[in-house]
């Protein structure tokens, strides 16, 4: 069993990981809960881990963003006050379809687990989580992105070089 990180309100960063100094590189990871407490220490776990994160506390604030940058993960609870994180995952991958889907939740309910995977989320992680499974769950979605991404690659080769076009259809 992994050993799981107690959630402290107090964690100090090294200079080397505050906010928006992170490994020349890093994965970009935007995390939107509405609980500060839990934000900070998805944040500073990851962080220490070299991703470049990034907070938001709702999820109006989390698209506002995502409008304008780019993200490599999107770390999103599921029951927030003014936009569901449903409708987040939905519009977000509206606006990137490259942006790997992690939602969180407090509660392990089947059929929002079901909804969120349906409109694109990768996992669902059921708070209190160890954040040893936290971090798991962004290589896999990190590794996920990448497989889709490359795919796609390979289609567009294949379509420029078998069909002169990049939206033409593949022969079946």
């Amino acid at each position: 069993m992994p050993l799981a990180y107690e959630i402290a309100p107090s964690l100090a960063l090294a200079p080397s990981l505050q906010p928006g100094v992170a490994t020349p590189g890093a994965a970009r990871v935007l995390i939107v809960d509405e609980e500060a407490m839990m934000r900070r220490a998805l944040a500073n776990f990851l962080r220490e881990r070299g991703y470049d994160v990034h907070e938001c506390k709702t999820g109006e604030a989390a698209l506002a963003r995502l409008e304008h940058e780019r993200f490599a993960v999107l770390l999103c609870d599921l029951h927030m006050p003014e936009m569901s994180g449903l409708d987040v995952v939905s519009r977000a991958r509206a606006l990137d379809h490259n942006l790997a889907v992690l939602m969180l939740t407090t509660v392990n309910e089947a059929n929002a687990a079901r909804e969120a995977l349906t409109r694109g989320a990768l996992d669902y992680l059921v708070k209190p989580v160890a954040l040893t499974d936290v971090h798991l769950a962004v290589e896999r979605a990190m590794h996920c992105r990448q497989l889709e991404i490359d795919r796609r690659n390979v289609e567009r080769h294949l379509r420029l070089r078998f069909m002169g076009s990049p939206s033409a259809s593949p022969r079946r």
